[in-house]
């Protein structure tokens, strides 16, 4: 899979190509069942944007560059799992909302 995301940086315009595999990182099915609650540990992201690469209707990073939740259902369970899975300091937990089961990471 190829994704591509575009920002503006200092007046240019700046472009990332990111290729990934999605079976590398393990998306069997969709996650079903209800909200998702989606918790980031501030004190692990050290600002990598592979979220926001992975599902940018849903993630952002501050001024800090730090990664934090703007919209949390506005990507699919899918493409938040992904961002949750290729965040190189696993900062992303992800658990449903209305039962608290721990959908990632597993552990």
């Amino acid at each position: 899979m190829t994704q591509s995301v575009t920002w503006r940086l200092g007046g240019i315009d700046a472009l990332a190509v990111v290729l990934f595999d999605i079976s590398k990182v393990g998306i069997q099915q969709p996650i079903s069942g209800g909200a998702m609650k989606i918790t980031i540990d501030r004190t692990k992201c050290e600002g990598y944007a592979k979220c926001l690469q992975a599902s940018p209707k849903v993630f952002k990073l501050d001024a800090k560059m730090i990664a934090e939740v703007i919209d949390a259902k506005g990507d699919s369970d899918e493409k938040i799992l992904l961002a949750a899975k290729i965040c190189p300091t696993k900062a992303i937990a992800l658990e449903e909302e209305g039962t608290g089961k721990k959908l990632f990471p597993l552990d």
